[in-house]
């Protein structure tokens, strides 16, 4: 199976012995540092490093709340700076300005994705989907789910399946990602690494594990062997890790109605990721937001009602107008 596996969420929390207004001469020098307007909920104070036009991370520091030290300090990357090939040394860089070690820091947020078109065995997602929604097969253990799509007069259309609560410790989530970048935030970058990866673009499904880490430490059960949750093993040895994840939360079985004992159940295999395929260099290209899309659409709409059209209106109006049709119509043909 061909797969591209990845990061796609990464805030890390570090206790820095200077908080970020003392160290400010130094993030500075290395990066354009911006005190945004607005904290969260739990921080007072929000610093957004960039390079460029490009933002690396969104710093939080200052808590409300005095059960956490004065120099708790969260840093979420942001998400185009995870499907970079030296995410490792932007993130090294950061947490050096800030003076800490990767081993001073504790992850806060991890989000684990595989995507590919087909699971190992040759079943399509979303022939898993109608099958656990039709409890022809069940996945192994008791979570809460939510199923989601589209109901119709045709049917319903499922778009992905998630066990877990969002925000919970650990969840899995199974859906379309190539329908989620048409509808929601286009990623360019995310597509062109799966070009780099040989897969249909069109059609790329993804299983991304949510762990809002209080377990460090988690046993393969391939080899038995112990697996850290750390930065090191997530920049070392992440293929290890989501194996090791994946097996313990997506494990899907056929239902038996002779046997109801799923331990003795066969288990579908379904995914095993060996090795992390090489990421590709990024291209300037920003995202699109669903307004952009809107505009391409009505332009889109536009250049077809009035390409040809014959106008009564003043002279030259109508050149105009077909010209600058014609022009939108070659961008958005490409």
């Amino acid at each position: 199976m061909k797969h591209l596996i990845n990061i796609d969420w990464l805030t890390l929390h570090c206790e820095p012995k200077t908080n970020c207004e003392q160290r400010m001469p130094i993030i500075s020098a290395c990066y354009h540092a911006e005190l945004l307007k607005y904290g969260n909920r739990f921080y007072k104070h929000m610093l957004e490093l960039k390079q460029g036009k490009q933002v690396v991370c969104v710093i939080a520091y200052c808590p409300y709340s005095p059960i956490l030290p004065a120099n708790s300090t969260l840093i979420r990357f942001d998400n185009r700076v995870l499907y970079m090939p030296n995410l490792s040394d932007i993130v090294d860089r950061v947490l050096g300005v800030l003076g800490v070690s990767r081993e001073q820091c504790t992850l806060s947020r991890v989000d684990l994705c595989c995507d590919f078109n087909v699971f190992d065995n040759g079943m399509y997602p979303l022939t898993l989907i109608k099958g656990l929604a039709a409890h022809t097969l069940r996945k192994v253990g008791k979570s809460k789910f939510a199923l989601y799509g589209v109901q119709s007069s045709k049917g319903n259309f499922y778009t992905g399946i998630r066990y877990g609560v969002h925000g919970s410790d650990e969840s899995i989530y199974l859906y379309n990602k190539s329908l989620e970048l048409s509808q929601k935030v286009d990623k360019p970058y995310i597509r062109d690494c799966w070009v780099n990866a040989n897969l249909d673009a069109h059609n790329v499904w993804r299983l991304e594990v949510s762990l809002n880490p209080k377990v460090k430490q988690y046993v393969s059960r391939e080899t038995g062997n112990i697996v850290s949750l750390s930065l090191d093993t997530l920049f070392d040895n992440l293929p290890a890790l989501y194996n090791c994840l994946v097996l313990r939360l997506w494990q899907i079985v056929p239902v038996e109605r002779t046997d109801s004992n799923v331990s003795r159940a066969r288990r579908l295999p379904l995914i095993n990721v060996t090795s992390a395929y090489p990421l590709c260099p990024l291209r300037e290209v920003s995202n699109s937001s669903a307004y952009d899309k809107g505009v391409i659409n009505y332009l889109r709409n536009f250049t077809d009602k009035h390409f040809i059209e014959e106008r009564d209106s003043e002279p030259g109006y109508d050149e105009l107008l077909n010209s600058a049709a014609f022009c939108i119509k070659r961008i958005l043909s490409k």
